[in-house]
C-alpha cells in the first residue's frame, strides 16, 4: 500500500504545472526505480500510474531542446530497472499509455511524442544489445512488440503502428548494424513480416500512404545486407498524426 501511495505521489509531481516540480519528480523517480526494482518487481498497475505521470510530464514541456532532454531521461529510464523482464514490463506499459492517449494528442504536441516514442525503442534495443541480443530477451521482446502493437486485437491506432514501422529499423541499426547478422536481423523483423503476410491489401498503411521505401528495408534485411543509421524515412504529421483537436486535460489517478 505504501509503495502504491509512492507511484501515486511521484505521477501527481511528474504531471504538476511547476516545472521545478517535475523536475524534482523526475529525480526522485529515478532513484525510487533503482531501489525498488531491487526489491521486487512492479506490478503493471503500478507502472501504468507513473507512466501517466510520465505522459502528462512530457505534455507539459514546452522548448524543443527540453523537449528532447526530457524524453531521453524518460526513455532511459528503463535502465534503472534490474531484470530484462521489469525493463519490458515498463515498455509494454509505455506502448499501452501512448496506445490510450495517442487520439487525444493534438497537432502542436504531436512531435514531441514521436520523439519519445524513438528514444524509448532506442534505449529497448539498447538494452537487448547489452545483452548481446540473446535470443530469449529477443523472443520476449518480439512478442511484447506484436502482442501490443501488430496483433488484430492489439487496438493500436494507425499513426502509433505506422510511426513504430517508420522507425523501427532505423533504430535497429543504430544499435546493432555492426553486430547483428542476417539471420537475426530476420529475427528482429520477422513480426512486420508475418503481419504483412496476413494483409490481403497491398497497400496495407491504406490510401495515400507511400510504402515503397519501407518496402526497400524490408528487403535489404531479407536479402541479408547491413542496414545504415542514416536509412530513415522522415515523419510526417499528416501522415502519423490523428484528426485531434486541442484538449483540455484532467489528470486523475
Amino acid at each position: 500500500m505504501a509503495d502504491q501511495q509512492a507511484e501515486v505521489q511521484l505521477a501527481q509531481r511528474l504531471a504538476s504545472n511547476e516545472k521545478p516540480v517535475r523536475t524534482r519528480a523526475m529525480k526522485k523517480l529515478r532513484k525510487y526505480v533503482s531501489l525498488r526494482s531491487q526489491k521486487g518487481e512492479f506490478s503493471g498497475e503500478e507502472l501504468l500510474k507513473l507512466w501517466k505521470g510520465l505522459f502528462y510530464c512530457l505534455w507539459m514541456q514546452d522548448k524543443p531542446l527540453l523537449q528532447e532532454e526530457l524524453s531521453r531521461k524518460i526513455s532511459t529510464l528503463i535502465h534503472s530497472f534490474t531484470s530484462t523482464q521489469q525493463q519490458l514490463s515498463y515498455l509494454r506499459s509505455f506502448l499501452q499509455t501512448m496506445k490510450r492517449e495517442w487520439t487525444g494528442i493534438d497537432r502542436l504536441r504531436m512531435d514531441k511524442f514521436f520523439q519519445l516514442v524513438r528514444f524509448v525503442f532506442r534505449q529497448t534495443f539498447e538494452v537487448l544489445r547489452r545483452r548481446s541480443w540473446d535470443s530469449s530477451a529477443v523472443s520476449q521482446f518480439l512478442e511484447l512488440l506484436t502482442a501490443q502493437l501488430l496483433q488484430s486485437d492489439a487496438a493500436a491506432p494507425s499513426g502509433l503502428q505506422l510511426h513504430v514501422l517508420d522507425l523501427y529499423l532505423t533504430e535497429l541499426a543504430v544499435m546493432g548494424a555492426a553486430e547483428l547478422t542476417a539471420d537475426q536481423n530476420l529475427t528482429l523483423i520477422e513480426p512486420f513480416c508475418r503481419t504483412a503476410a496476413r494483409t490481403k491489401e497491398v497497400n496495407c498503411c491504406g490510401p495515400g500512404v507511400h510504402t515503397t521505401e519501407t518496402s526497400s528495408y524490408l528487403q535489404r534485411l531479407c536479402s541479408g545486407k547491413r542496414l545504415h543509421s542514416t536509412d530513415s524515412l522522415e515523419s510526417k504529421r499528416t501522415l502519423f498524426c490523428p484528426d485531434a483537436q486541442t484538449v483540455n486535460v484532467a489528470f486523475q489517478l
